[in-house]
């Protein structure tokens, strides 16, 4: 797919047989099917223009994507970076023939009338609000427009569990122009998508529950906001009713509101979509489609699938059940569901963060009833695309996933407690694979990851991210030129000691002696490291 893989040009051929293969995983109620519409890297957030049938894409990287269906077959024929240079940019939202993009920090819109490919979007940016909080953790806003012709953001708690400060934990409202900002509710931990009853026009909004509270607590929630002013629980709640140990006996400014149905744990619910369209069944008229992401910190994985949230004729949410499901094989992920958009001919376009892939679910009522495709195994799948004797890149692609919820997309890790993967010696990954497994290296986060993987799911996951290119997001030049020298062991007493005697001239690493690549980490990621060896929690990234 899209997402920045160095392969062979046979390879990449393997790499797009396995995907097709995997494809057909995916279960559907009968009548339904999925196809890829487009391949974005890293793509995240949707957003659509009716004007242009543009669909806009934001991710948790640097960059913004258009994509265009010209034909309208489904298919898009052109993708196009049309901002590069953000941070963090996942909020993406269109309005009145303009682009609005949440960054970690701000809120920017560009005048899109009449949009082509071309535009020099730069120059058309007008910052409409900068007063975000500027911080990592949770720091991928979402935003939308409602039916009061409000722009809805929301802002994670920058923290698994911690009392918010200012706008943190809350989903806000403005202007059109950034103007008139208030709070719309609080008490949310981290929400990554919402959308408006179509017919009650009630805020609905997904909400991902605290973390290192076990397996199965605290619930991740769907929640209900009829109107402005409700505490939703957070931090008081570390999801549903259940409460966290060291909040027990506080109690939140208002009685809070419970949610309106409850997931699994873990399951990191994301976008949200209530069918507006012609193209489904007639029971499907308003209900909800929900993204989930997938857990990253569950013994056993969950998630990882779409969710139907059936509503009665009142707008009143009755039922759950799962819609779409096979990203999961087993305790390997080969995708992961992040947002769900709408088009206009009723049709569901749902986005893979992991994958660089959006994908378009139909349906066409079926002349003979079907059970739906059985899902394979993803190991069979893998040795579909030939002999794969050292391990191989494009089977370990689709057995990533679930490890890039902790060492990011493509294994360039945003959170310095997790070590990046990217351009890593495989056999030195292989290494450490099995001493998690045989419990010669310990670690409460790898130990159950680890359990299930046989050999070559070890070296098809290795071979995947050696493939990988590093890509250091957090270079500080000045810090980088003075840790050079450091690096060689300028000044030391015995040049034997320096960094690069075991690492290697530039970072690259000694496989064979043991010793990892230590270029493109993150230069926070040996406090970080340390931390994590000390039993504290590391950052949350639903």
């Amino acid at each position: 797919m899209a997402a920045a893989i160095t392969l062979s040009a046979a390879r990449a051929l393997a790499l797009d047989e396995i995907f097709e293969q995997h494809l057909k995983q995916i279960k559907l109620p009968p009548g339904f099917h999925i196809e890829v519409f487009a391949e974005v890297p890293a793509a995240r957030s949707l957003a659509y223009a009716p004007e242009t049938g543009t669909v806009f894409v934001g991710s948790m990287r640097d960059a913004v994507h258009a994509v265009i269906d010209q034909d309208k077959n489904g298919k898009a024929e052109a993708v196009t970076q049309i901002l590069s240079r953000q941070k963090v940019p996942n909020g993406v939202a269109w309005h009145r023939d303009y682009l609005y993009v949440a960054e970690q920090h701000r809120i920017t819109r560009y005048h899109a009338q009449n949009f082509t490919p071309g535009q020099p979007w730069d120059a058309k940016a007008v910052v409409i609000y900068d007063q975000l909080p500027d911080k990592s953790h949770h720091g991928w806003r979402y935003i939308g427009f409602g039916p009061d012709d409000k722009l809805y953001v929301t802002i994670g708690a920058p923290c698994n569990i911690c009392d918010p400060q200012g706008i943190e934990g809350t989903i806000i409202r403005m202007n059109p122009d950034g103007g008139s900002m208030e709070v719309f509710a609080r008490g949310v931990r981290n929400s990554v998508g919402f959308d408006f009853h179509p017919k009650t026009g009630e805020l609905y909004f997904t909400d991902n529950g605290v973390d290192m509270m076990g397996d199965d607590r605290p619930p991740c929630e769907l929640n209900a906001a009829p109107g402005a002013g409700l505490h939703f629980g957070f931090p008081y709640y570390g999801g549903g009713r259940e409460r966290h140990a060291d909040w027990a006996d506080k109690q939140p400014p208002l009685a809070p509101t419970m949610p309106v149905v409850e997931f699994q744990a873990h399951v990191a619910p994301l976008g949200l979509r209530f069918n507006r369209g012609d193209m489904f069944p007639a029971e499907y008229r308003h209900d909800a489609f929900i993204a989930q992401h997938g857990s990253w910190n569950r013994s056993t994985p969950v998630g990882y699938q779409i969710m139907r949230i059936k509503f009665d004729d009142s707008g009143k949410a009755v039922g759950k059940e799962t819609f779409a499901e096979g990203w999961l094989q087993g305790s390997l992920a080969w995708g992961r569901p992040t947002d769900i958009l709408q088009l206009p001919d009723g049709s569901l376009l749902i986005s893979d963060d992991y994958q660089g892939a959006i994908y378009r679910i139909t349906y066409r009522a079926p002349a003979v009833p079907s059970r739906g495709v059985e899902p394979a195994d993803a190991a069979q799948v893998a040795r579909q695309s030939g002999p794969e004797p050292e391990g191989s890149a494009a089977a370990g692609k689709f057995k990533a996933a679930t490890c890039s919820t902790c060492h990011g997309i493509d294994g360039n890790s945003l959170f310095p407690p997790w070590p990046s993967l990217a351009g890593q010696h495989a056999t030195y990954m292989v290494q450490q694979l099995k001493a998690f497994q045989s419990g010669a290296r310990q670690s409460d986060f790898m130990s159950n990851p680890v359990r299930g993987l046989s050999e070559q799911d070890m070296q098809d996951l290795a071979a995947y991210f050696a493939a990988q290119i590093p890509q250091p997001a957090d270079t500080d030049p000045v810090l980088a030129k003075r840790g050079a020298g450091v690096y060689r062991g300028e000044n030391l007493s015995s040049p034997a000691l320096a960094c690069s005697t075991c690492h290697g001239a530039a970072g690259e690493g000694n496989a064979s002696a043991g010793f990892p690549a230590l270029r493109g980490q993150h230069r926070l990621h040996g406090n970080s490291g340390q931390g994590l060896r000390r039993g504290q929690a590391p950052l949350a990234h639903e």
